[in-house]
């Protein structure tokens, strides 16, 4: 449908298109988050340890 729209000169059509587009890629990663975070030991705490080294982190 897009390609269609870019053919057809259908500038309106393409900018709701992409608009779209960009609503279901921000959907699909709030998906895919959530998916991560629903395994049996995801509700558990974890610890972050961060030890500085050579270059400077």
């Amino acid at each position: 449908m897009l390609q269609e729209a870019i053919e057809l000169n259908e500038e309106e059509l393409v900018e709701s298109l992409y608009v779209d587009l960009d609503q279901l890629e921000k959907k699909l990663s709030d998906l895919e988050l959530k998916r991560m975070l629903s395994l049996e030991f995801d509700q558990n705490a974890c610890f972050l340890s961060i030890n500085s080294g050579a270059g400077g982190t």
